[in-house]
């Protein structure tokens, strides 16, 4: 189990409002990620461990930092009663866990500037600032996850994973999960009640309180299922005439249904649907495929949601728990001056890009403290890989392209695993070879070489980025010689990675047109056009694969 984040799941939200860290006049809020300020690195007294890949950097006592620890693991214990680990994107995290020692106060810089007269302040009004205690960003290629505990909360609380970050980990998996299992599994991630030991659903909301209720009142009430056909499709709402309100809160109604019924032992189809689910990740969608699953077709199944709906609107549905060994605590250790700058260094880059998008008048200040803490070791002369491609990304996002140029130059050449690195070079490397130029220039395959090295690697690591098959296949796009066998294997496995990926099946399908790999590319259209969203980009799978067609 990798690639996780854990959230409050009572009063500490995700992004949520919670008691303030930095005293407040009335006025605006304006809440911002939190930061460690009125330290240096080396002033206070870090702990390091890693638990599944994750990695944890804690300024919080030992005993806390492990129930926090347990606690989270518990919650994916709980979380793979609901979906199997295999369905969940595998993606690395960083834990910072600090206690309110280190919280922002209203002396410390960072503080003054963030309170200082902004365009949002109003005369004799002040804007207050907010630093959120508890916050998940997430990154291309990582997670990133930041708390201040307090112990009496802790012991009071309970961790689960949120809706959003399921969805997120279900989207993002590889080879893409059809959007009919991640909505219905997200819908019972939404019925779970929150105050059971184990897991538990409770009775399942059908569209409204009101038609559930009417429901249990008279079983035999008339409800409209859609086909079981239509339940799956990848156009079920395309278009004006399906993308009623209605008809979208009975699809996404449906499929909830149907993985609850599934998941209901009552009906022993547990492993059929996780069959089904794989499979449906892997091609097409055709009754003759669920029939082989289930023993049994579309209009069989329809029937049998008719039927169970009743019964999942009545009664809880307890979730049986696969047997999980003790939890064995992970043994705590004196957090490194180099552990303590990267870790902390990435989680405040990851600030920038949220801050950004949300009170983009303060990123300034976040730029300076996340450049500040990845300097400091580097400074000392540290060169170690996973430093520079922070770095590296850190001035990527900062927009210092020139200086985030050689740190990720020499992130690559000291083998970094982080496939957002790679990609951010290749992509800067194409468009330094491509400026000035016109847009239908081809290129030489020795001119392309210094943009395809860093993705041959990231086409290598995990997870997989949709983004570094689209910038591959470009690159060869906009070549002339012969493409080697190796990016070509390469392409067609990330080809099957985001089949359902449009902008990318498209690209890839170019590419193994142009080495004459026909059938593939066939193949490719077929389920990309499915799933492209608008009617230009249909037009064109439509054309290439008309192209294809044998002559008559």
């Amino acid at each position: 189990m990798i690639g996780r984040a854990v959230t409050w799941r009572c009063a500490l939200l995700v992004g949520g409002a919670s008691t303030p860290l930095v005293a407040q006049p009335p006025g605006p809020v304006v809440e911002l990620p939190p930061m460690i300020v009125n330290e240096t690195i080396g002033s206070a007294h870090w702990l390091y461990t890693e638990v599944h890949g994750d990695e944890y950097l804690s300024r919080c006592p030992p005993k806390l930092t492990l129930e926090f620890i347990a606690k989270r693991e518990r919650a994916w214990q709980r979380l793979h009663a609901l979906v199997p680990d295999e369905f969940l994107a595998h993606l690395s995290s960083i834990t910072i866990l600090a206690d309110a020692a280190v919280a922002p106060k209203a002396g410390d810089m960072v503080a003054q500037d963030v309170l200082r007269p902004t365009p949002l302040q109003t005369p004799g009004r002040a804007v207050a600032v907010h630093y959120l205690p508890n916050l998940r960003i997430d990154d291309r290629d990582q997670a990133g996850f930041f708390s201040y505990l307090d112990d009496t909360e802790l012991a009071q609380m309970e961790l689960a994973i949120t809706a959003d970050y399921l969805r997120s980990l279900l989207e993002r998996r590889t080879p893409m999960l059809p959007p009919w299992l991640t909505a219905g599994l997200l819908v019972l991630r939404s019925q779970i009640s929150p105050n059971e030991t184990g897991v538990t659903l409770r009775p399942f909301l059908w569209m409204s309180p009101e038609e559930s209720r009417a429901l249990l009142r008279d079983p035999a009430r008339p409800r409209a299922l859609l086909p079981a056909g239509e339940m799956f499709a990848p156009d079920a709402l395309r278009g004006a005439e399906n993308s009623q309100p209605r008809r979208v809160l009975t699809l996404r109604a449906q499929v909830g249904l149907f993985a609850r019924w599934a998941l209901d032992p009552r009906n022993g189809a547990r492993a059929a649907f996780w069959k089904f689910a794989r499979l449906a990740s892997e091609q097409r969608v055709t009754e003759e495929l669920f029939a082989q699953c289930f023993g049994f077709g579309f209009s069989d199944l329809r029937d049998r949601l008719n039927d169970y709906l009743p019964l999942a609107i009545k009664d809880p549905l307890r979730l049986a728990e696969d047997p999980v060994p003790q939890f064995a605590a992970p043994e705590l250790l004196d957090a490194t001056p180099l552990a303590i700058a990267r870790l902390r260094g990435t989680w405040e880059r990851l600030e920038i890009s949220y801050v950004r998008r949300t009170h983009p008048e303060f990123v300034e200040s976040y730029i300076i403290q996340a450049r500040r803490t990845l300097r400091e070791p580097y400074e000392r002369g540290e060169k170690n890989a996973w430093l520079l491609a922070e770095l590296g990304l850190c001035e990527f996002d900062a927009g210092d392209l020139a200086a985030g140029q050689p740190l990720l130059d020499d992130a690559l050449a000291a083998g970094a695993p982080r496939p957002q690195a790679a990609y951010a070079l290749a992509r800067l490397r194409f468009a330094q070879l491509r400026r000035d130029q016109p847009p239908d220039r081809f290129f030489s395959a020795a001119e392309i070489a210094p943009i395809v090295e860093p993705l041959r690697i990231a086409v290598q690591l995990a997870p997989p980025l949709p983004e570094v098959f689209s910038l591959l296949a470009d690159a060869w796009l906009q070549t002339r010689g012969p493409i080697p066998p190796a990016d070509l294997v390469a392409l067609a496995r990330g080809g099957k990675l985001f089949a359902m990926d449009p902008v990318v099946s498209y690209r890839i399908a170019l590419v193994l047109v142009r080495a004459g790999r026909r059938a593939e590319a066939g193949e490719l259209l077929e389920t990309g056009i499915e799933y492209a969203t608008d009617d230009p980009m249909r037009a064109r799978f439509a054309q290439l694969r008309s192209a294809l067609a044998p002559a008559p």
